[in-house]
């Protein structure tokens, strides 16, 4: 394989069940490389934690991480709200990215679930990160270091350019979200 790692930027599941867990860590474990492991609207952070207790948390409970790798600092962060489909990034979690980008130097890439602007897509710019503009102002500053923004939740090939930060959403594999503009 020519690839060091995977990160999986959440909707590991529909609706977030056990079972369905299961399965989807049968599948994963056949990797040849590591897998990083984020949580999605469709996820239940629970139940998420019972069957991959490994992964890490920050310090308030949230599935954050940082690692370092190529000459990178990759940052995953946990947009998911409970109770709706909709992305937060709460006041702790502003406060731990803070501390990661103050305590590193270099390049750095971000991966989220909930993209931090709208798309066009009425369905899912009404649920995207609700906390975009805070979200940024943590950001802004280390926006020269910042070298791109992965995420998800929209299941279809987006690219393009946020507020000067380079940003791309894959396809999902099994459904990509209607196009309805």
């Amino acid at each position: 394989s020519d690839s060091e790692f995977v990160v999986v930027t959440g909707d590991m599941t529909h609706w977030g069940d056990a079972d369905a867990y299961a399965a989807f860590s049968e599948q994963v474990v056949r990797l040849q490389m590591p897998v990083h492991l984020m949580v999605g609207n469709h996820d239940d952070t629970s139940a998420f934690a019972e069957r991959f207790p490994d992964a890490p948390r920050d310090e308030n409970g949230f599935v954050q991480q940082r690692f370092e790798a190529a000459g990178h600092h990759f940052i995953l962060l946990d947009t998911k709200m409970p109770g709706t489909h909709a992305g937060a990034y709460c006041q702790q979690r502003c406060a731990w990215l803070e501390r990661q980008l103050q305590e590193t130097d270099g390049p750095v890439l971000l991966f989220m679930h909930h993209p931090p602007f709208k798309v066009g897509i009425n369905a899912m710019d009404t649920i995207m990160l609700q906390d975009a503009d805070a979200f940024h102002s943590v950001i802004a500053p280390y926006k020269q270091r910042i070298r791109h923004l992965f995420y998800g939740h929209v299941h279809r090939a987006i690219f393009g350019s946020w507020r000067g930060i380079s940003h791309s959403c894959m396809r999902g594999l099994n459904h990509q979200v209607a196009l309805e503009f």
